[in-house]
């Protein structure tokens, strides 16, 4: 019986030099169909999801395309919060302790559903501990990061309070405020005339 040997065969000089140009050739093609699919992949996502700094299309046409919100973080354009109403997240159907904010063009209702609003927020929004179920008041930003609410109270020759909050979206669907208080924000529909 003949033996057998572990080591190597020497293969021809014309066939290594063969097999050395077929593996070079597979770990090149190898890599540039990874490097196509990585890449390729990248390249049709950035095509699909428009950002909001594209000059070339309208407001209109970017937020039939993304997502309202981001990540968390980002900031909260002014055009998000027209139209719109934060919900506190703690909110359980019929609580005394729900709470609502809802943005006009410029202004702000702050409401509850229960016997009055968070003793915080009183204080926090008007200077006073004053027992409350709604505050009106108006409200801006130009950043995005910094809500500036200003109340000015209806009688009682008390002056005009302006807070600054911050605010930043929580995800998709959810916005901090510098309250303390994560929201839902959610948009309403305009009322047919």
């Amino acid at each position: 019986m003949p033996v057998l040997s572990h080591h190597p065969r020497k293969l021809s000089q014309p066939i290594e030099s063969w097999l050395a140009g077929v593996s070079h050739r597979l770990i090149i093609s190898h890599a540039s169909l990874l490097t196509l699919v990585l890449f390729g992949c990248q390249r049709s996502e950035q095509e699909s999801i428009p950002t909001a700094t594209d000059p070339t299309q309208s407001a209109t046409t970017q937020l039939q395309h993304i997502p309202p919100g981001g990540p968390s973080g980002t900031p909260v354009p002014a055009t998000r919060l027209r139209g719109a109403t934060l919900s506190w997240i703690g909110n359980r159907q019929n609580s005394p302790d729900a709470l609502r904010w809802n943005f006009a063009d410029s202004t702000f209702v702050l409401l509850t559903d229960g016997p009055t609003l968070p003793s915080d927020l009183i204080q926090l929004l008007t200077g006073t501990r004053a027992p409350r179920r709604r505050i009106d008041g108006e409200w801006q930003t130009t950043d995005g990061r910094h809500l500036k609410l200003k109340f000015t109270p209806a009688t009682g020759g008390r002056s005009t309070l302006q807070v600054t909050l911050t605010i930043a979206t929580a995800g998709i669907l959810r916005v901090n405020l510098g309250d303390g208080r994560q929201y839902n924000l959610r948009k309403t529909k305009p009322n047919p005339r």
